[in-house]
C-alpha cells in the first residue's frame, strides 16, 4: 500500500482490515492519520505539521524506514528488526515503549528534533548534531554494540553496550554512560571541545582521545581493560588509567593523565609526553617505554618492581627518577633533560645510554652489556657499587669527564673533544679493551688481558695501568703528539705511529712473540723486542730503537727510509732489511748470525755487519754501503746484486753464489779459504768480480767492460758455462767435465788447459772474439762467425766427437776426434783438420762458400758435402775408410777417395771426384755423374752402379779385375762408356754410346735396352745375352758368342747378334737384325728383316 498526502488532505484507516505486507506513506497534508497498522516492511516520510498515530494494539513491523520533517509527529512506532529514523527540524517521533527492542537502530537526528524511547539488541547507531533530542528506552537492554556520534548540546544519558562502545562527542555534547548494568569489551572514545563522558570502563580494550576541553572520566570502579591506550590534549585531568596488558599513554599540551598502579601494573607500558603534560604513577612489568619532550613531568611508581625491559626518550626538563629495568635499560636524553637511574637494588643486564647537550643520566650501571654515548656536556656516571659488566662500550665528546669504567669481558672506548674517560682498573682488567682517542681526550688507566687496542690522534692523552700484567696481543696506532708509555705484550705486539707521536715499549720483564710496527714522520717508538718475529716499516725522521737484552727474534723483517739509522738488529733463523735514503742499519752480528738474512740497499744506506748461515741476499744500488762480517763461517747459498759503487767484500759461499754487478759496482769474493759448488755471475758495464770459484758448477755473463776473473789456485768446476761480450779478457778458464763459452763482440776467452781438459766443450764464437786453448776429452764443440778466432790445444788427445760449425774468416787448425768428426763451414772459412796421429771412425764435412777443409779422414765412414767453390782435401796418407759418400757440386775437384766396402758419389756441375784406387777397390760402388762433373778411376770388387748424364765424364781404372756386377746407366753422353763385369752386366742408354772393353773377360749375363739413336759395341756373354734396341745399334762380338741370345728390335733399330745354340728374334717397324748361328724362332713385321750375319 502506497499513500501520498498534501495540503488539508483526511486520511481515514480501516482498523478491522489486513495490514499490507509492504506499507509506504508521504504525508505532507496537516492533517492526521490514525490507527496505522504495522506492516512487515515500512517507508514513511512526514513534512509539515503531519501527524501519524500507529496503532498500539498491532504487532510490530519487520523494518520501519522514517525520514520525518517540519512538526511533524510520529507515535507507537516499532520494528522486531530494524529500526531507522532520520529527524530534522522540530519533529517529533515516538517509539512504542511496550514493544521489543528491534535488533538493529541507526538514528540520525538535527536541528531541534526530539526521538523517544530507542534501543536495539544487537547494534545502535546515534549520530546527532544542533539540539536534536535521543531518549534511550528504559525498557531495552544493552545493545551488543553501540555507535554515538553526538556534537548536540542536549545530553544522552543510559548509553551501554555489551562488546563494543563507540562515542564521538565535539561541541559542548554529553554523553553519559551506564556503566552499572555492564561493561563492555572495547570502548572505544574520541572527544573534542568541551564535551563531557564520564564513567567509561572496559574489559578488553580502552581507546581515548581527548583534546581541548573535553571531560572524560573512568569509572575506578570497575575492573581493568587488558588494553588501555589515551591519546590526551585535554586540559581536563584523566585519572584513574590502568591496564593489565598493554598501557599507551600519549598527552601533549597541558594535559594530565594520572595511572591508577595502586593495585595493578601493565605488562608493557608506553607514554608520549609532550609539551606541559603530566603523566603519573606508571610502571610496567614486562616493558616501559618513556619518549618526554619540551616540559613533560613523566613519574614512575616506584613501588612496583622494575620492568624486564625500559627504555626512556626524553629532552624534557622534568627529571624522570626511579628508572630502572631488569634486562634492558635503554636511555636517550638531549636538551636539559634528567635521568635518574634507580640501581640501589637493581642493575639490568643490558644498559644503552646516549646523552647529549646538558643533560644528567646517573648511577648507571650493567651486568652484561653496558653502552654509552656522550655529547657536549651532558654527565653521565657509572654507580660503582655494582660488579662490573662483562662488556662496556662508551663514545664520549662531552666535556664533562665520566669516571669508574670498567668490564670484565671486552671495553671498548672511544673519546674526541675534550672527554675524559677514567678507567677503574683497581680491581678488574677486561680480558679486551679497543679505544679511540682524538682532539685533546684523555682516557686514562686501560689494560687487556688478551687484547689492547688503541687509536690516538691530535693530542689526545692515552695511559696504560701498567700494575696489570701485559695483554696478550696489544695493537696501538698513535699520532697523537702525548706520549704513551708502558706499552707491552705478551704474544703479538702492533705498533703504528706517525707525526710526533711517541710510544715507549716496556720490555723490562716481557718480550712479545711478534712486534709489527709502522713509523713515520717524526715520531719516536723505543725499546722494542719480539722472541719469535719483529716486523719494521721506519719512513721520514721515525727513531726506532732496540732492546738488546733480550735474545735475537727468530725472524725480523725491516723496511726502512728514515734517516734515523736503526741499531742492533739481530735475529736468528731470517733477517730481511729493505732500506733507502740516508737512513742504514747497524747490525749486532757479534754473538748470533741468522741462517737467512736478505738485504735491499739504496741511496747512500750503510748497511755493516752482514752474515747468514744459510742464505744471504743483496741488492745493492746507488751509493748503498754493505758489509759483510766475516769473522762468521761462509753462507750455505749467497746472492748478490749490486749497482752501488761502493765495493762489497769478503763474499763467500759453501754451495751456491749468484752473483749480479752493474754500473760500477765491485764484488770482491773471498775465495781464499772455501770455494762454493756452484757460482754464477752476471757482470755488465764497468762491474769487478775477481777471485771466482766453484767446485760444481760455474757460470760468468759478462758484458761491455765487465772485468771477471777466476782463482785459479782451486781445482777446475765440474761445469763452467760462459757467455761473454766483455772486452775485458777472461782468463784461467777450465772445467772437469763440461765447458761451454759463448764469445761475442771482441771478448776474450783463455781456456787453460794445461792440466786439465774437459769431457765436453761447446763453444760459440762471433764478433771478433778470441777463445784459445780448447780442449775436449769427449766431446768438442764449435761454433765461429765473423772474424772469431778458435784455437785448440792439440798437446791434448783428440776427443772422442768433434763438431765444429764455421763462417769465420779466421782459420780452425788442430781439428781432430776418435769416434766421430763433423765439419761445416761456409763463407770463407778454413777447418784444418789433424789426421797425422789419429783418424776418426767416422767423418762428415759440409762444406759450402769458398770454404776450406782440409787432411780429413775416417776409418770406418767418410761423408762430403761440397758446394759453390768449398775446398776439401783428404789426406791420402791415412788408411781409406769402409764407407765413403760424396756428394760435390764445388767447383774444385776432390782427389784421394778411397773406401774399402761401399763408395757412394754424386756429382754435378763441374766438380771432380778423383778416387784412389791404386791400392785399394771397394767391394761396393754407387756412382752418379751429371752435367760436367767428371770420375776417375772408378772400380768396384762386388757391384758397379753407374748413372751418366749430359757431358759428365765416368772413367774406370781397368787394372783392376771386372766387378762381380755392373750396372750401366747413360742419358743423353757424349762421351763414350766402357766398363765390364764377371758375372752380370746391365746396360741401359738412352741417346748414349757404350763399348765394352774388349780386353776383359765376358759376364756370364749380360742384359742391354738401347734407345734413342744409342750405339753398343763389343758386348758379349759366356752364357744369355738379352737386347732390347729401339732406333739404335747393338753389336755383339762376334768372337765372344753367347750360348743363348734374346733380341728385339724395333723402329729401325741394327741389332748384330751371335749364339752358339740358340737366337730367339723379333723384329718390327723397319728394324733389322743379323744373326749369327742356330735361329731357334723368328718374327718380323712392318718391313723389319732377320737375315744371317756374314
Amino acid at each position: 500500500m502506497i499513500i501520498r498526502t498534501i495540503d488539508s488532505a483526511t486520511i481515514t484507516m480501516n482498523d478491522t482490515a489486513p495490514c499490507p505486507k509492504i506499507f509506504s506513506i508521504e504525508h505532507g497534508s496537516n492533517t492526521s492519520i490514525t490507527n496505522i497498522c504495522l506492516s512487515k516492511i515500512m517507508n514513511i516520510t512526514t513534512t509539515g505539521s503531519s501527524s501519524l498515530v500507529f496503532n498500539e494494539s498491532l504487532t510490530c513491523t519487520t523494518a520501519i524506514d522514517i525520514v520525518a520533517s517540519g512538526t511533524t509527529q510520529v507515535t507507537n512506532i516499532c520494528a522486531d528488526n530494524t529500526l531507522n529514523i532520520t529527524g530534522t527540524d522540530l519533529s517529533t517521533v515516538n517509539v512504542r515503549t511496550s514493544s521489543q527492542c528491534p535488533n538493529n537502530t541507526i538514528i540520525v537526528g538535527s536541528n531541534g528534533t526530539q526521538i523517544f524511547n530507542v534501543g536495539a539488541t544487537s547494534t545502535l547507531n546515534i549520530q546527532v548534531t544542533d539540539s536534536a533530542t535521543v531518549t534511550l528506552a528504559e525498557s531495552c537492554l544493552c545493545s551488543q554494540n553501540t555507535f554515538i556520534t553526538s556534537s548536540s548540546t542536549i545530553p544522552i544519558s543510559g548509553i551501554c553496550a555489551h562488546n563494543t562502545l563507540q562515542l564521538l562527542a565535539s561541541d559542548s555534547s554529553a554523553l553519559f554512560v551506564n556503566t552499572a548494568v555492564v561493561c563492555p569489551q572495547t570502548i572505544n572514545v574520541i572527544a573534542s571541545d568541551s564535551t563531557l563522558i564520564p564513567n567509561l570502563c572496559a574489559t578488553a580494550s580502552l581507546n581515548i582521545q581527548a583534546a581541548n576541553t573535553a571531560n572524560v572520566s573512568i569509572n575506578q570502579t570497575s575492573s581493568c581493560p587488558l588494553n588501555t591506550n589515551i591519546i590526551s590534549s585535554t586540559l581536563i585531568p584523566i585519572s584513574n588509567i590502568c591496564a593489565q596488558n598493554t598501557l599507551q599513554l600519549t598527552g601533549n599540551v597541558n594535559s594530565n593523565l594520572t595511572v591508577d598502579s595502586t593495585a595493578i601494573c601493565p605488562q608493557n607500558t608506553t607514554v608520549i609526553a609532550s609539551n606541559a603534560t603530566l603523566i603519573s604513577n606508571i610502571c610496567a612489568i614486562s616493558r616501559l617505554i618513556i619518549q618526554a619532550q619540551s616540559m613533560a613531568n613523566v613519574s614512575i611508581n616506584h613501588t612496583w618492581p622494575c620492568p624486564q625491559d625500559t627504555t626512556v626518550v626524553s629532552s624534557s626538563s622534568v627529571p624522570i627518577n626511579y628508572i630502572c629495568a631488569q634486562h634492558t635499560l635503554q636511555l636517550t636524553a638531549t636538551g636539559l633533560s634528567n635521568l635518574i637511574v634507580n640501581s640501589s637494588m637493581i642493575c639490568p643486564q643490558t644498559t644503552n645510554a646516549t646523552a647529549l647537550d646538558t643533560t644528567i643520566i646517573p648511577n648507571l650501571c650493567a651486568s652484561s652489556q653496558l653502552t654509552m654515548q656522550a655529547a657536549n656536556s651532558a654527565s653521565v656516571s657509572i654507580n660503582n657499587t655494582w660488579a662490573c659488566p662483562q662488556s662496556t662500550t662508551i663514545t664520549s665528546s662531552s666535556t664533562i669527564p665520566i669516571p669508574n669504567i670498567c668490564a670484565n669481558n671486552t671495553l671498548k672506548l672511544t673519546g674526541s673533544n675534550s672527554s675524559y674517560l677514567t678507567v677503574d682498573s683497581t680491581t678488574v682488567c677486561p680480558q679486551n679493551t679497543s679505544v679511540v682517542g682524538s682532539q685533546r681526550a684523555v682516557i686514562l688507566n686501560l689494560c687487556g688481558t688478551m687484547q689492547l687496542t688503541i687509536q690516538a690522534s691530535d693530542t689526545a692523552n692515552i695511559s696504560i695501568n701498567q700494575t696489570w700484567p701485559c695483554p696478550k696481543y696489544a695493537s696501538i696506532s698513535s699520532s697523537s703528539s702525548i706520549p704513551i708509555a708502558n706499552i707491552c705484550a705478551q704474544n703479538t705486539l702492533q705498533l703504528t705511529s706517525s707525526g710526533t707521536s711517541n710510544l715507549t715499549v716496556n720490555s723490562t720483564v716481557v718480550c712479545p712473540q711478534t712486534t709489527t710496527v709502522i713509523a713515520s714522520g717524526n715520531t719516536s717508538i723505543l725499546n722494542l723486542c719480539a722472541s719469535s718475529q719483529l716486523t719494521i716499516q721506519a719512513a721520514n725522521t721515525a727513531n726506532i730503537s732496540m732492546n738488546h737484552t733480550w735474545p735475537c727474534p727468530q725472524f725480523v723483517n725491516i723496511i726502512s727510509s728514515s734517516t734515523i739509522p736503526i741499531l742492533d738488529i739481530c735475529a736468528q733463523r731470517t733477517l730481511t732489511l729493505t732500506d733507502s735514503g740516508s737512513s742504514g742499519f747497524g747490525i749486532d752480528s757479534s754473538v748470533m748470525c741468522p741462517q737467512t738474512a736478505t738485504i735491499i740497499a739504496s741511496g747512500t744506506t750503510p748497511i755493516l755487519n752482514l752474515c747468514a748461515t744459510l742464505q744471504l741476499t743483496i741488492q745493492a744500488g746507488s751509493t748503498a754501503n754493505v758489509a759483510i762480517n766475516h769473522t762468521w763461517p761462509c753462507p750455505q747459498s749467497v746472492t748478490i746484486s749490486s749497482s752501488s759503487n761502493i765495493s762489497i767484500l769478503n763474499i763467500c759461499a759453501q754451495n751456491t753464489s749468484t752473483l749480479t754487478g752493474s754500473r760500477s759496482s765491485s764484488l770482491m769474493v773471498d775465495s781464499s779459504v772455501i770455494c762454493p759448488q756452484s757460482t754464477t755471475v752476471k757482470a755488465s758495464d764497468t762491474t769487478l768480480i775477481p777471485n771466482l770459484c766453484a767446485s760444481s758448477q760455474l757460470t760468468i755473463q759478462a758484458a761491455n767492460t765487465a772485468n771477471v776473473s777466476i782463482n785459479h789456485t782451486w781445482p777446475c768446476p765440474q761445469s763452467v758455462n760462459i757467455n761473454s761480450s766483455s772486452t775485458i779478457p777472461i782468463l784461467n778458464i777450465c772445467a772437469n767435465s763440461t765447458l761451454t763459452l759463448t764469445g761475442s763482440d771482441s771478448s776474450i776467452l783463455m781456456a787453460n788447459s794445461s792440466v786439465i781438459c774437459p769431457q765436453n766443450t761447446t763453444v760459440t764464437a762471433s764478433g771478433t772474439s778470441l777463445t784459445s786453448n780448447l780442449c775436449a776429452s769427449s766431446q768438442l764443440t764449435i761454433q765461429a762467425a765473423n772474424t772469431a778466432s778458435i784455437s785448440i790445444n792439440h798437446t791434448w788427445p783428440c776427443p772422442q766427437s768433434t763438431t765444429i760449425i764455421s763462417s769465420s774468416t779466421i782459420l780452425i787448425s788442430d781439428i781432430s776426434a776418435q769416434k766421430t768428426l763433423k765439419l761445416t763451414s761456409s763463407g770463407s772459412s778454413i777447418l784444418n783438420v789433424d789426421s797425422t796421429v789419429i783418424c776418426p771412425q767416422n767423418t762428415s764435412v759440409v762444406a759450402s762458400g769458398t770454404s776450406m777443409i782440409t787432411n780429413i779422414c775416417a776409418t770406418m765412414q767418410l761423408t762430403i758435402q761440397a758446394i759453390d767453390m768449398a775446398n776439401v782435401s783428404i789426406n791420402q796418407t791415412s788408411p781409406c775408410p769402409t764407407y765413403v759418400s760424396v756428394n760435390s757440386s764445388s767447383n774444385l775437384s776432390i782427389s784421394g777417395i778411397c773406401a774399402y766396402n761401399e763408395l757412394q758419389m754424386y756429382v754435378h756441375q763441374t766438380s771432380g771426384l778423383i778416387i784412389n784406387s791404386s791400392i785399394v777397390c771397394p767391394d761396393m760402388t754407387y756412382v752418379v755423374a751429371s752435367e760436367q762433373a767428371y770420375i776417375t778411376n772408378l772400380c768396384a770388387n762386388v757391384e758397379l752402379d753407374v748413372e751418366v748424364y749430359d757431358l759428365a765424364i765416368v772413367q774406370p781404372n781397368t787394372s783392376w779385375l771386372c766387378p762381380q756386377k755392373t750396372v750401366v746407366t747413360a742419358t743423353n753422353v757424349n762421351n763414350t762408356l766402357s766398363f765390364c763385369a764377371l758375372n752380370s752386366m746391365f746396360i741401359n742408354v738412352i741417346n748414349s754410346t757404350f763399348v765394352y772393353n774388349s780386353t776383359q773377360p765376358c759376364p756370364i749375363n749380360i742384359t742391354i735396352t738401347a734407345s734413342n739413336g744409342s750405339n753398343v759395341f763389343n758386348v758379349c756373354s759366356s752364357l744369355n745375352t738379352n737386347i732390347y734396341a729401339k732406333n739404335s745399334t747393338v753389336l755383339t762380338d762376334e768372337f765372344g758368342c753367347s750360348s743363348v741370345v734374346n733380341v728385339t728390335a724395333t723402329n729401325l733399330a741394327v741389332v748384330y747378334v751371335c749364339a752358339t745354340s740358340a737366337i730367339y728374334a723379333v723384329a718390327s717397324f723397319n728394324a733389322t737384325i743379323y744373326y749369327k748361328g742356330p735361329l731357334a724362332s723368328n718374327s718380323s713385321i712392318d718391313g723389319s728383316e732377320i737375315i744371317p750375319w756374314v
